[in-house]
């Protein structure tokens, strides 16, 4: 529901985007678990590049977390490799 209200799969290029959206372009949504916390796991796209986004509340749900892969305009980023990024999401452990 948050990426819904915030997100828009429409580009940032099109005048027809809402300019309220925080993400952009956003596909391949997918939910899962990061430290037996609910995440959403997403793509999306921005003037500066684009990338993979995991948003998770933690403790209160007053915190949104969100663990960015940034790759930058045309695929010129640096960002890590899928398999890594999603190994890496694989070892995140929260205190209670």
């Amino acid at each position: 529901e948050w990426i819904e209200t915030n997100g828009t799969e429409l580009s940032i290029f099109d005048e027809s985007a809402p300019p309220s959206k925080k993400y952009y372009g956003v596909k391949n949504q997918d939910v899962l678990s990061i430290g037996g916390v609910s995440a959403v796991k997403f793509d999306s796209s921005a003037v500066s590049g684009g990338g993979t986004h995991t948003l998770l509340q933690y403790k209160d749900k007053k915190k949104l977390i969100d663990i960015y892969n940034h790759i930058g305009p045309a695929g010129e980023g640096k960002a890590i490799p899928v398999f890594l990024y999603d190994q890496i999401l694989s070892t995140f452990r929260f205190l209670k």
